[in-house]
């Protein structure tokens, strides 16, 4: 049987004690897309499974999710409208909408915040025999930063900043864009000494290659670190726990930041409400699809928004007595 939104949002009061809001038709658009990164990332499982929700409960939606470049392609699909619905980098995201960095002259005026996710870690792997033990070691190696133009790529960009380093003409690193499955084959197969990732723990393309090649997992730390910290109001040091990974017996210090749902600002305020309890009515198939979501609470999917909040999203949490 079909699940009307009335129903959705009056079992999400009983089931995880979200309020339910009073009710009015939603002028929802029959097709929606939702924005995720690569097949292997940690968002695109919970791009699928948030669909099928949405496709179970709300009435008169059709949403697909669909794989994309990762945060840069994201912004830029929800500024063209190719995109409704798109996980985010949240310090890209803020870029994006200041229409600072890669952004300059192309500002995404039209992002609004839904809810805070999850929590990414940027991940720094290397092959065990390249010699590669901190971050400098990079200079004369070769280096994957990411697809080129993602969300991913901006990171790296930041990392290497912060320790002196750049890629391209005149820079140290020789580097190769590619996504993540495509540099998961390089590490195994040789091609490149490094890769950095960026995605909730464990990372699909990591675990793939750490079951078939060895590596190590290089800190982000020290002063470099703090200067990330200070200048990205997004990123924040952290570290990757202990056996998160094959041979990873330690705990390795990294920085990360949160990855936020947005949406297009003209998306009807009470479709966007019924989406944030549809979610967290059914969160335990989010979490199902990615241990990432496992956390996700209404209180903390509140916090490390970094672009201005979507009134439908500032409705469903004010219903549920959280401040924003």
């Amino acid at each position: 049987m079909k699940v009307t939104r009335r129903r959705v949002l009056l079992g999400t009061a009983v089931g995880v004690g979200a309020v339910a809001l009073p009710m009015r038709p939603v002028q929802a658009r029959t097709f929606l897309n939702i924005a995720t990164a690569g097949a292997t990332s940690s968002v695109y499982p919970v791009g699928v499974a948030m669909a099928e929700i949405f496709n179970e409960v709300l009435d008169d939606v059709s949403v697909s999710a669909v794989t994309t470049g990762g945060t840069v392609d994201n912004m830029n699909q929800i500024g063209s409208g190719d995109a409704d619905i798109a996980f985010a980098n949240s310090g890209v995201a803020n870029t994006a909408f200041e229409g600072t960095g890669v952004f300059d002259g192309n500002t995404v005026s039209n992002l609004r915040g839904m809810f805070a996710s999850a929590t990414q870690y940027v991940q720094l792997v290397a092959r065990a025999d390249a010699g590669i033990a901190t971050v400098a070691d990079l200079a004369g190696k070769r280096f994957v930063p990411g697809g080129a133009g993602s969300g991913t790529e901006q990171v790296s960009n930041a990392v290497l900043a912060a320790h002196g380093l750049s890629y391209g003409d005149g820079g140290q690193v020789s580097a190769d864009f590619v996504g993540y499955g495509e540099a998961s084959e390089m590490l195994r197969n040789g091609q490149t000494d490094a890769a950095l990732f960026t995605g909730a723990l464990p990372l699909g393309a990591v675990v793939d290659v750490s079951t078939s090649a060895d590596l190590v997992f290089v800190p982000i730390d020290g002063d470099p670190a703090a200067r990330l910290e200070a200048d990205v109001p997004a990123y924040y040091r952290s570290e990757l726990p202990a056996g998160t990974y094959r041979r990873q017996d330690a705990a390795v210090p990294t920085i990360s930041y949160a990855t936020i749902v947005v949406v297009r600002a003209d998306l009807d305020p009470a479709l966007v409400t019924a989406m944030l309890q549809a979610v967290f009515a059914n969160q335990p198939r989010l979490a199902a699809a990615h241990a990432s979501m496992a956390p996700l609470t209404i209180d903390n999917a509140a916090r490390g928004m970094t672009v201005p909040w979507h009134p439908g999203a500032e409705a469903f949490f004010a219903a549920n007595g959280v401040t924003l």
